[in-house]
Order: structure tokens, then C-alpha cells, then sequence
């Protein structure tokens, strides 16, 4: 969603992380952007198969005072896809587009400020055939499509007051939108008008200890909108003979976020970085007009460098989410969900063997808990749909390997072996007793064991170069249908499950790519021509299940199919 030009370096944090970040049991992407322009303007153009983007940088004011980035990005792949499918039947067509303004001002010597606006919009489209139709129930025929989209103007002021105090502030304003729909009678819509306001204290009280107090504010209307063909009650009990009662309800309001937090950066042995704690307190309040909840998240996190190259960092804590879209139900006069929450904690070591190469081995361990499930007692329209009581875990490690960009080859394997489950029976229904442990976890939908990535690009002579990509990963756990019974009254099949949920798994994605390009330089521009050969390898790579109209017969909704991008990126300076 960010122009490449304009990122100056990601911090992927799965777990662990301080409270300056929340509202999420999950881990959080950390973009900062960069404040580096060039002396003269220059726009830089690419072109391929998948997408078009351009970006002009470059200095404006007196004596180059202020730097600006306008950079754009539109796909259109979901025109081209048909060209490689040909008439596969189901289809999956991505597609997506974003924008960045944004503007530094480089003489500020005593801090930073900067003004960045962006936008971005995603959707995938999973087609069916026309031959393809559940009955004559039109409920249950049609396409789907997820889309997801945002806007931001985002300030963002430092200012230093002596070598001791600095101050940060960075508000923003914009728009989000969620929205996904199954056929024309499953869809959901949400639009949250948001402001959000980010600031914090950095007071260096003396060489071993730095106090941050802060405040993460995060608040704006919202609507929400939801249609179903069948009434919320009848989801507990559902009897394919009963008439049904199309269900349809919007609602709006205000939801606000004010969470103050504080943490201390501890370097007990002399203000020495050779150990680093890091205590912190974070208090989390959520208000959707009158319903108010509150919670606290402890944290901890702590960095040891025993030897040159070698750090050994933990960190656990508590994380607390606060509900989200459907899962605040049906009413918003009557909410009944509160806070879910997770105990994280992680173990790892970093080795930097000399500048070339670096290695890193991280542990995890995740306790989720209060997670919202589903009513399993809906008597009437009156109960809640969604209550706390899910529970789950979540284990593994995760190894990298990287070779830095030193000298003419570049690459890195990273391979995670995880397991996500949840606790099976709801806290209302164990009556105090536990069922055996074999029989009580079952994995989460989106639970993958193997993940592994491996890239590598080698520079060449003459301005060329060579790289590659390959991916490995589990497939989700599904639950299959077994038959269906025949509704005559609807003149459609209404599907039944048996055994255990969640039994079955897909295949594995497997995608190979490859590339090749090379680059023609002159005095004031240079032109790169490329070939991306996406998916050269790969596997069934399902993105899910469509069954035909009386469930006797399944086949997969396949992912991208091989794709040969040719494709000219371009630089001018002036």
C-alpha cells in the first residue's frame, strides 16, 4: 500500500512488542517512511503485466527547504487473467490501487515534520461458472467478493527541548471501509470515519533510564450495515423446511479509543546497550456510545548482548481486543461481548556473524482467552448472537537466515512451524468439567504449520540480473460437506456436515517465480526492461471450496494460474 521510494524500513513484530502499540491480540507492521530526496527532481514510471505505478521526488522551496513524493499505483490483472485461464471455471481476480503525497521539512533541525496523504483500495473477486448454481434458490447462487480500502492524512511533529526532552505528536484523520458479500443475499458493509491522535514524552532522566508517558487516542462515527436471508435466531436451530424471514439492519453511532500508556527504557549495567529492560503499562478503554469497557495490559520486554553480534531478547505480556464489526451483533443497544484478550510471550537470539550474514531463532507461545464465539443458546431474538467464552493457543518457532545486499548476491530463508488451535466445547457448556484433551482443541481456520520462504537475486555483469522466489505453505483447515437434504419447498439443497469441524485440510501453496532484467544507463535517465515469471511452479493453490447443486461433487477456486510479466521501469532526473 506504500510506494517503495517512500519506505525506509519495516519492523515486522509478531509478538512482544511495547505499549505504545494495541487494541490487537495479533502482531503489527511497522512502515516508517523516509525523509532522504534528491537534490533534483526525478519521476521514475514502471510498467507490466500486473500494474502500472509512477513516483516524482524530489526539492521545492529556498534553498531546497521542503521535500515532496507524489507516487500512484493501478492494477489491472483481473483484465489480463483470462488470457492464461482460459475457461477454468472458477476464477480469482485480485485487484487493487493506491496513492501517496507526502511532505518533509528538511531544515528543521531541533525535530521533524512531515505531512503524509495516502489511500489504497483492495478487492478479490472469486467467480463461479454459470453451470455451477445451488438449486434455483438465488440465496445461494452468484459470486463473492471481499474489498477493503482506507484514507489518511497523517502530520506527524517532533520537537527536541534540549538533549533530555523530546516531544512527539501525530494526528490523523481519514476513512475506512470493510465490506464482503456471498450472492445477493449474504452482505456486510462497514464505514468508520476515524481520527486518531499518537503522542508521547521521550525524557532521558539520566544515562541508564529513559521515561516515555503517552497517549494512543483513536475515535469517529461509524455505520454498519448487514443483510442476511435468515433471522439471527434461526441460526442455532435451523430447520431447511421452516419459511424464512429475510434479516436486514443498520446501525450507527460513535466508537472512541482513549488509552494512556507509560514504559521505561532500563540500561542497568552503567546506561551500557549491553542490556536493555524495558517495562510498561498500557490502559485501554473502549466506548461505543453507552456501552464502556476498560481493561490493563502489563508488559515486558528485555534485550542481553553476552558477546559481539549475539543478542538474546524476550518479552511477554498481556493484549487485549476490543470487538470488531459482527461482533458487536445485531443491536447496538445491546451489547454483550467485552474485551477478548492473549498472554504472549517469546524467547529468541539474533546472531550477526560479520556484515554479510545474520541469522535469528525466535520462540513463541500465545494464550488466548474470552475470544467471541457464537450464541450456542439462541432461544429468541432477544439473546446475544455473540458471547466471550472461545479459548485458544498458539506455539512455534520461527528461523531466519539472511545474506545481506554485499557484493553481487542477496537472499534469505525463513521458515515458521506453528500450530493454532482453539478450545472446542464454550466456557458456559463445560459444566466445570474439561473433556479429554485429545478431544477438546481443534485448529484454528487459518492455522498453517509449515511456512517457508526463500528468495535470491544475483547481480550480473553488464547490468544484468537474476532472482528468484519460493514459497511453501500449509493449507487451512476446512470442514466438507457431506451431503444435502432437499428443501421442495425452496427447490434447493440444504447442506449437513458430520464429524469432527475443521477435519479435512487443503492442499499446500507452492509458487515458484522467477526473474530476469536489465538495466541501460545513460547521462540523465536510465531505462530497466524485466520479465517476472510468476508461479512457474506451483501447486493446486486453493483459495477455497465450491460444491455443485446437491453437494455430491466438490472442486477448488484455484489462485493466480502462470503468469509471464514483461515489463519497463524508467528514471529521468531534471
Amino acid at each position: 500500500i506504500i510506494n517503495e521510494d517512500l519506505v525506509e524500513s519495516v519492523d515486522y513484530l509478531p509478538g512482544g512488542y511495547g505499549v505504545e502499540y494495541g487494541r490487537s491480540t495479533g502482531g503489527v507492521i511497522n512502515i516508517n517512511t523516509s525523509s532522504t530526496y534528491p537534490k533534483t527532481f526525478r519521476a521514475e514510471a514502471s510498467v507490466d503485466l500486473l500494474d502500472s505505478s509512477a513516483v516524482v521526488q524530489g526539492r521545492a522551496g529556498k534553498d531546497g527547504r521542503w521535500g515532496l513524493t507524489a507516487a500512484g499505483r493501478r492494477s489491472y490483472i483481473d483484465a489480463f487473467l483470462p488470457f492464461f485461464t482460459g475457461d477454468s471455471g472458477f476464477t480469482v481476480k485480485p485487484y487493487w490501487w493506491d496513492y501517496q503525497i507526502k511532505l518533509d521539512d528538511l531544515h528543521k533541525d531541533n525535530g521533524r515534520f512531515t505531512v503524509l496523504m495516502m489511500g489504497f483500495g483492495d478487492k478479490l473477486y472469486l467467480g463461479t461458472p454459470e453451470d455451477v448454481a445451488q438449486g434455483t434458490d438465488q440465496d445461494q447462487q452468484g459470486d463473492a467478493d471481499v474489498n477493503y480500502g482506507a484514507h489518511r492524512l497523517i502530520v506527524q511533529y517532533n520537537h527536541r527541548f534540549g538533549n533530555n526532552l523530546t516531544a512527539r505528536f501525530t494526528p490523523s484523520i481519514g476513512l475506512d471501509e470493510v465490506g464482503f458479500a456471498v450472492g445477493d443475499a449474504f452482505k456486510f458493509n462497514q464505514w468508520f470515519w476515524l481520527s486518531e491522535v499518537r503522542a508521547d514524552l521521550l525524557w532521558e532522566a539520566d544515562d541508564w533510564i529513559t521515561v516515555r508517558p503517552g497517549i494512543d487516542f483513536l475515535g469517529g462515527p461509524y455505520e454498519v450495515t448487514i443483510e442476511l436471508p435468515y433471522s439471527p435466531a434461526s441460526f442455532a436451530d435451523t430447520d431447511p423446511l421452516a419459511e424464512r424471514e429475510d434479516f436486514a439492519t443498520t446501525f450507527d453511532g460513535g466508537a472512541w479509543s482513549i488509552t494512556p500508556f507509560i514504559e521505561s527504557w532500563i540500561k542497568p549495567l552503567n546506561g551500557s546497550d549491553k542490556l536493555m529492560l524495558v517495562p510498561g503499562l498500557r490502559f485501554n478503554t473502549f466506548m461505543l456510545d453507552t456501552y464502556t469497557i476498560f481493561s490493563i495490559d502489563p508488559r515486558f520486554s528485555a534485550r542481553y548482548s553476552p558477546i559481539e553480534g549475539m543478542t538474546i531478547k524476550g518479552g511477554t505480556g498481556l493484549y487485549h481486543q476490543p470487538p470488531q464489526g459482527p461482533d458487536l451483533g445485531f443491536n447496538s443497544d445491546d451489547i454483550r461481548v467485552d474485551y477478548e484478550y492473549a498472554w504472549s510471550s517469546e524467547l529468541g537470539i539474533e546472531q550477526q556473524f560479520n556484515e554479510v550474514f545474520e541469522a535469528e531463532l525466535t520462540a513463541f507461545y500465545k494464550e488466548l482467552n474470552e475470544l467471541i464465539i457464537q450464541n450456542e443458546d439462541i432461544e429468541s431474538d432477544d439473546d446475544p448472537f455473540f458471547v466471550n467464552g472461545g479459548e485458544g493457543r498458539v506455539r512455534g518457532i520461527e528461523v531466519m537466515l539472511r545474506h545481506n545486499p554485499v557484493g553481487q548476491f542477496f537472499g534469505w530463508i525463513s521458515y515458521t512451524l506453528s500450530k493454532a488451535e482453539r478450545y472446542a466445547v464454550p466456557v458456559e457448556d463445560r459444566g466445570g468439567t474439561r473433556p479429554s484433551e485429545a478431544d477438546s482443541w481443534r485448529p484454528f481456520e487459518y492455522d498453517q504449520t509449515h511456512i517457508l520462504v526463500a528468495l535470491a537475486g544475483l547481480e550480473l555483469p553488464k547490468d544484468w540480473g537474476v532472482s528468484s522466489r519460493f514459497r511453501y505453505v500449509t493449507g487451512n483447515p476446512y470442514t466438507p460437506y457431506t451431503g444435502a437434504i432437499y428443501d421442495i419447498d425452496q427447490d434447493s439443497y440444504f447442506p449437513f456436515q458430520e464429524g469432527e469441524p475443521l477435519q479435512d485440510r487443503l492442499p499446500p501453496f507452492i509458487a515458484l517465480d522467477l526473474r530476469a532484467d536489465k538495466r541501460f544507463t545513460f547521462k540523465r535517465w536510465w531505462l530497466e526492461a524485466y520479465v517476472d515469471l510468476l508461479n512457474v511452479v506451483r501447486g493446486q493453490n486453493p483459495e477455497g471450496l465450491e460444491y455443485n447443486y446437491d453437494y455430491t461433487e466438490e472442486a477448488y477456486i484455484r489462485g493466480l494460474p502462470f503468469i509471464p510479466s514483461v515489463g519497463v521501469r524508467a528514471e529521468v532526473e531534471f
